[in-house]
């Protein structure tokens, strides 16, 4: 037989006989059906109670509950007082059922933490009402073995040295559920605050059925929740738990659950736990765990690895379903898996590693979520977050715990959902992070407005998770004016100081007119069908200026030199995969090369200079490389200088293509150390017809064809200047082709137009024929007598001397007339025009008519200053020369001074002296008569 103390003995009758004892002090077991009236409150427990089976205690609203601070009595903690419930408990209502929630039910321990034992439900106890209550300072606040399940509505458990909450039998059922506030405080149910006297105690621990709804589990020093039976957690803010590090210091535990049974975590919040937000351990077969419509953010305390949510070891028969879920900033991984896992449609970003041993799946999302505030204190997520309407859903909602309501996201980043215009006024535009205008969805942009992306990327995520993009899936009006450009451009000056502007497949930019967009990594990469930029400034991209990325896309780049520009890059300025139009712009100083292109692509009236510094023996003004199957690539009236390995490499590798190469002027493409091009050609296959350009002042070669094969067709390029080969491998340059001093007006790179005497004008492939190279004679004169005369010219002696610096050609139909006196004066040893027979003398050549007339007094005269034979090629009378009119002329020091091969020639009164080969030559064709008057000049004289 159990002996009792005196003291319990007596406090036992006070339950029963309230008359001997003091009313509010409570203890031992109840002996009938008992009310705790609020108007007796405080009720204190001066030893354990208990509830035996068929007894109700009833403890009304407003009642609390004090102890004392130890027991004496046989129970389960001997040491601390215990509320132990074998049959009914009904708190927070009256007898007759009614509830308050304004008064609330306290049970607390006069003294600290693990004060008294806590509330007790045996397992055969049942029929249990309890809400609207506090219980404090407990060792565990309630524990439950009861198979007919146990129900708490509004309760805050805190401040246990335990357990919170422990549901202590596989059989038993434990439902905590709070109301939603109707206005911001604390939550209406929480577990909270248990210090813990050992490293495996957690805020809530159950072996059996738990049900969580609208609870706060928080700052439990080993961990939030345990559950190794069965449960469903919803609605539930889970967080500041396992800072003490121990068995279990994550906001979550699963270990296991009961036989073929299943665990649920849906629409809660878990954020600041210390290991992690969730750890899901399978350590049975047939269990089924499903996480869906959480957002779980910054579980990341733990100095070495954390977790979002961690995946413990793949069980037979087992399932882990990961869905819907926001993840983010658990630092170093969102999702770690198992083979067992399926993830689909969640949004997991900024970890060192967002998925571990686990397949994003379906539907994954990898950018900000754009919480209206984060770290706690606001996870609605705003108005452009990437996980709205993005769930696994049919109509799709929202990810995460908390859907949007109304909240705007600030600056420009995100998903934009409606049409927006950005004006001049309100500029400039922030864009912290990047901004994705969505599909049916147009962004337009004002004239004069100016767009700023950030430096940084606050979405982390895009195509480079370290730069802001403007990414385009619908529309794009931007059309400014000349006097109110719009500008794409970051407060740095610095070169890929954000990514650039994406037009994805399917999107309808249309024209973006008097555009400036700079300092970005690929300033613009278009997948759309069609996209032009009008008067429109690319420049200073540390990537590449402009990428057409599909084959089935197509840009027009077009203006004027001056206000249609891709600059300053630092690969490509043009990277063409698809259809490229470019007119009339100017791609200058690209570091790999200014224009590639492995898709179509016609270029018109361009110029391209400055390219290729970066790219060695490859960097070239233009890079046609194959194009699209039974495609074309064509370059026309395109100026081409100064690039630093050649000015155009053409790789023809692949039947049915066709590129033409006609009226261009390529010049000085050059600056490379080694061997250098103007027009570099492989072709194998397909065919290549270049005709009507000018190629001139490479180090090194003009026309370089390598390989044979496919069909190269040249004809009529006038090449010049290039030491190593005008026209290498290619016939010579082919009919029509010549290599002469085309006679720009400046050769200092800064005017490639023809002046008068250009031997390039009227000398292409057309009928009638028109002027080679890219810039046809406007009324410029070639400043001395050299090049072709194009019409009747007479040198007088006034004038004289006339110098004549390279070769000059009277054509047919034209006549150059000596008066008496004049003197023509060749250069000495060298030839400005490096053409004729004599490429290093200048030579005197007539197609058409010369005519000489003397004077008693006067003859002319034409001979170099130096008076040395050979110090220039001559005077050549070719077949068609006519009408030759030749008498008191002195010709001297020239290589053959007078070739004669027109079919009839009079010299009178002509002396030819001192020439280094012939004086006089006459072909076997030509008929040449000689006669003089001694009295005049001494008649006819060779020496």
């Amino acid at each position: 037989m159990l002996k009792l103390s005196l003291r319990t003995m007596l406090a036992a009758l006070a339950v029963v006989l309230p008359g001997l004892a003091h009313a509010a002090d409570v203890t031992g077991e109840l002996t009938g059906d008992t009310v705790w009236y609020a108007s007796a409150s405080p009720y204190r427990m001066i030893g354990d109670v208990t509830i035996p089976p068929g007894i109700t205690l009833t403890i009304e609203p407003g009642v609390t509950v004090t102890t004392t601070g130890s027991d004496n009595q046989l129970s389960y903690d001997t040491s601390k007082v215990e509320l132990i419930v074998r049959g009914t408990l009904k708190v927070g209502v009256t007898a007759a059922g009614q509830s308050d929630p304004s008064l609330p039910v306290v049970f607390r321990g006069t003294g600290s933490i693990g004060y008294w034992g806590g509330i007790l439900f045996e397992a055969g106890s049942s029929g249990h009402v309890f809400k609207n209550a506090e219980v404090a300072y407990a060792t565990t606040g309630i524990k439950t073995e009861a198979t007919a399940g146990l129900t708490l509505e509004d309760v805050v458990v805190h401040r246990c040295n335990r357990y919170g909450l422990w549901v202590a039998s596989p059989s038993a059922s434990l439902t905590l559920r709070g109301s939603v506030p109707t206005t911001p405080g604390p939550a209406k149910a929480a577990v909270h605050t248990c210090t813990s006297s050992g490293s495996s105690y957690t805020g809530i621990y159950s072996i059996g059925a738990l049900t969580l709804t609208n609870v706060d589990v928080h700052s439990n020093y080993y961990g939030g929740i345990y559950s190794a039976g069965n449960s469903q957690i919803t609605g539930c803010n889970i967080y500041n738990n396992g800072k003490g590090g121990g068995s279990y210091p994550y906001g979550v535990v699963w270990n296991g659950a009961l036989a073929n049974g299943n665990q649920t975590l849906s629409r809660n919040t878990i954020w600041d736990n210390y290991f992690g937000g969730v750890y899901a351990n399978q350590s049975a077969s047939g269990l089924t765990y499903l996480i869906e419509h959480n957002t779980i953010d910054r579980n990341d305390d733990y100095s070495s690895s954390t977790y979002g949510i961690y995946v413990y070891a793949a069980s037979t028969g087992s399932s882990v379903t990961i869905r819907d879920n926001i993840i983010t900033n658990n630092k170093t991984y969102g999702i770690y898996g198992r083979s067992n896992v399926t993830a689909h449609h969640n949004l997991v970003w900024n970890h060192s590693t967002d998925y571990y041993s686990v397949s994003a799946g379906e539907g994954a999302v990898g950018c900000n979520p754009l919480f209206v505030a984060g770290t706690g204190s606001n996870y609605r997520i705003t108005s452009n977050s990437p996980a709205r309407l993005a769930d696994s859903l049919a109509p799709q909602r929202d990810l995460g715990a908390l859907v949007y309501i109304n909240d705007p996201t600030p600056g420009l980043q995100g998903i934009l959902r409606q049409n927006t215009t950005l004006t001049a006024a309100e500029s400039p535009h922030p864009m912290p992070g990047d901004l994705i205008v969505a599909t049916g969805v147009t962004l337009t942009v004002e004239p004069g407005a100016v767009v700023q992306p950030a430096s940084s990327d606050n979405m982390k995520c895009g195509y480079d998770t370290a730069r802001t993009e403007l990414i385009v899936e619908g529309g794009l009006s931007a059309a400014g004016t000349a006097a109110s450009p719009i500008t794409f451009a970051p407060a740095s000056t610095s070169s890929g100081a954000w990514y650039g502007l994406r037009l994805e497949n399917g999107s309808t930019p249309g024209t973006l007119s008097y555009v400036e967009i700079a300092r970005g990594r690929n300033c613009v990469h278009t997948d759309a069908s069609s996209l032009v930029l009008s008067h429109s400034k690319v420049h200073h991209c540390s990537e590449t200026g402009v990428t057409v990325g599909l084959t089935t896309s197509s840009l027009t780049v077009t203006g004027s030199l001056a206000t249609s520009s891709i600059s300053d890059n630092g690969r490509w300025g043009i990277d063409n995969s698809g259809a490229l139009t470019l007119v009339t712009s100017s791609v200058l100083r690209n570091y790999y090369g200014g224009v590639y292109s492995d898709g179509n692509s016609q270029l018109t009236g361009n110029e391209l200079a400055h390219n290729g510094q970066g790219n060695s023996g490859s960097g070239f003004g233009v890079h046609f490389y194959n194009a699209l199957p039974n495609g074309n690539q064509s370059m026309s009236r395109n100026l081409v200088h100064r690039n630093y390995a050649g000015g155009l490499r053409i790789d023809a590798r692949t039947s049915g293509i066709t590129d033409l190469v006609e009226h261009n002027t390529f010049d000085n493409n050059d600056l490379y150390s080694s061997t250098s091009y103007e027009l570099y050609a492989y072709v194998t296959s397909g065919t290549v017809t270049v005709r009507d350009n000018i190629l001139t002042n490479n180090d090194y070669y003009g026309v370089y064809r390598y390989s044979s094969g496919g069909t190269f067709d040249i004809h009529h390029n006038n090449a010049h200047g290039n030491p190593s080969g005008n026209f290498y491998g290619c016939n010579n340059g082919g009919i029509g082709s010549f290599t002469c001093n085309p006679l720009y007006v400046k050769t200092d790179g800064t005017n490639y137009r023809l002046t008068s005497n250009s031997p390039a004008r009227l000398a292409d492939s057309g009928s009638p024929q028109r002027d080679m190279g890219a810039l046809p004679y406007l009324a410029d004169p070639t400043p001395t007598l050299q090049g072709v005369l194009r019409q009747n010219t007479t040198l007088t002696a006034a004038g004289s001397p006339w110098v004549m610096p390279g070769d000059l050609v009277v054509p047919a139909g034209i006549t150059l007339t000596l008066e008496p006196g004049a003197t023509l004066q060749p250069a000495s040893s060298s030839d400005f025009m490096g053409c004729g027979e004599s490429t290093d003398l200048a030579e005197l050549v007539v197609q058409g008519s010369l005519v000489v007339n003397e004077t008693p007094a006067n003859r002319a005269v034409v001979k170099p200053t130096s008076a040395y034979a050979g110090r220039w090629g001559g005077v050549r009378f070719e077949p068609t020369s006519t009408n030759n009119s030749v008498s008191g002329l002195e010709i001297a020091y020239g290589k053959t001074c007078v070739d004669v091969r027109n079919p009839s020639l009079t010299l009178t009164n002509t002396r030819v002296h001192h020439c280094s080969q012939d004086g006089v030559n006459v072909s076997s064709a030509s008929a040449l008569t000689m006669t003089g008057d001694p009295g005049k000049h001494g008649g006819n004289f060779l020496l």
